[in-house]
């Protein structure tokens, strides 16, 4: 047992995982001790312990997500089971380990009273007494975590799982409450909603976790050179590539679908059969797979047309890909701003081209702009249908007719190559970075529009008073 814990642990302390966990746990416990007992001058640190219990939703997934479910997917279970130990001495030792990663920031927590008793009385009894409960709350979700992690093969199943199991422990007392004062029907569809939403949550926190642990430790300043060779792998053509790509995509499509959505909703006939069939074509063609387009795209722009694999074949192979997106997007976010709107414009002596630029779009504009960014994420995404027209040569593009890797398919070269998998991981938390960025610009852009659409409408009634 004893070399079981001592391997455990140095496998901890030798990777980014155990300082991982040790950091986040002190910046979390230093951010609200700063807040509620320096700032606030609180002298109670079980307000700042019992405040910060839900760490342990994000802490403990990825500290013991690998600790038994690695070792079943190296096949190395069946030498520990091999060695003469005991399987309890091995779950043991193991736990210990786990158990001696987390006591680093526990130990550093306990000066925290110390350092609060130089500017007022502190009460050391309950103080240490929360950190001892905080302590063996950390250990019994440990445990949890190992074991679920002895169920699977998988890392991010049990982070998955062991997420799943401590977020309903730490909603007990709420669902405990919701179920005194409501019907059986009503919790049991409540309890059914907050499973949905933490394995849907888990299940996303978790990749996002294993790209991270496996992507950062392997960024390295090279992958950003702007020539490509088999020595740095650099990602930056790919990037510049990216860039080209999505910009060349969406000027085609956003133009064709907006336009497209503002003829179906303000300008047809309700009822048209062209619209009908408008919309059940838009509908298929979302529905396509990839691979579809990709063949469609060589058979057209890259053989019929003669332009081969550069990126205008791509570009205009994702256009009719996220064409239909767009168009549907647009519809909905026009059909969702009310008809009084278009009435209070006519009524105003407004054109129907007007109302439509000047009232409807600016209303409908968070909706267009989700649609955009859908769109953009699915282009970032792209791999089966770039390879067949865009190509996937590891450089920058000279012009519009070069070949050039988007950041997806140079993640999947890098991967099926079996060569250089730590790059196609730092490609994918690059790519990760970047989808994230866009969302990021997308929210902030549509509270903008909202924000100034409702000074507008403040003002409107100030001058109306």
């Amino acid at each position: 047992m004893t070399a079981i814990y001592k391997r455990e642990l140095k496998s901890y302390l030798t990777s980014m995982v155990g300082y991982l966990f040790i950091f986040f746990i002190l910046v979390l416990t230093g951010i609200y001790f700063s807040a509620y007992q320096l700032s606030a001058a609180y002298p109670k640190f079980e307000y700042t312990l019992s405040a910060i219990t839900f760490a342990f939703l994000i802490g403990v997934p990825i500290l013991t997500m690998r600790v038994l479910a690695e070792e079943r997917k190296q096949k190395t279970d069946q030498l520990l089971l091999t060695a003469p130990v005991s399987v309890s001495g091995i779950v043991i030792g193991k736990y210990l380990a786990l158990v001696t990663v987390f006591a680093v920031p526990m130990a550093v927590m306990c000066t925290y009273p110390l350092i609060m008793s130089r500017f007022g009385t502190v009460e050391f009894a309950s103080a240490y007494t929360a950190v001892l409960g905080f302590f063996l709350l950390g250990c019994a979700n440990i445990a949890i975590g190992v074991f679920m992690s002895a169920l699977t093969e998988s890392q991010v199943i049990a982070a998955v799982l062991t997420f799943v199991f401590l977020f309903a422990f730490y909603m007990m007392n709420g669902i405990s409450s919701f179920f005194s004062q409501t019907s059986m029907s009503t919790c049991v569809t409540f309890g059914l909603l907050i499973l949905a939403a933490a394995i849907t949550v888990g299940v996303l926190f978790s990749l996002i976790i294993y790209i991270l642990v496996n992507g950062v430790v392997h960024l390295k300043p090279e992958l950003f050179a702007w020539e490509y060779n088999t020595s740095n792998m650099s990602m930056m053509p790919a990037i510049i590539s990216t860039v080209y790509i999505t910009a060349l995509s969406l000027l085609m499509a956003v133009p064709v679908g907006i336009f497209s959505a503002i003829y179906l909703v303000e300008y047809a006939k309700r009822g048209n059969k062209f619209v009908s069939v408008v919309r059940i074509t838009a509908e298929t063609l979302s529905g396509i797979p990839s691979i579809v387009y990709g063949l469609f795209g060589f058979l057209m722009f890259v053989i019929a047309l003669d332009w081969g694999y550069s990126l205008l074949a791509g570009a205009f192979t994702l256009a009719i890909m996220i064409l239909p997106v767009i168009m549907r997007t647009t519809e909905e976010a026009l059909k969702s701003v009310p008809d009084s709107y278009r009435e209070g414009s006519f009524g105003l002596g407004a054109g129907k081209l007007r109302t439509v630029f000047r009232i409807v779009l600016p209303a409908a504009m968070p909706g267009i702009l989700a649609g955009i960014i859908l769109s953009v994420g699915r282009i970032v995404g792209e791999t089966a249908a770039l390879i067949y027209t865009a190509g996937t040569v590891a450089q920058i593009p000279d012009s519009l007719m070069g070949s050039g890797r988007t950041l997806s398919v140079h993640m999947y070269s890098l991967w099926s190559e079996g060569l250089n998998t730590d790059q196609s991981y730092a490609t994918a938390v690059v790519l990760l970075v970047i989808v994230a960025s866009l969302n990021a610009l997308s929210s902030a852009a549509a509270k903008r529009l909202t924000g100034q659409k409702k000074e507008r409408k403040k003002a409107r009634c100030t001058q109306q008073k």
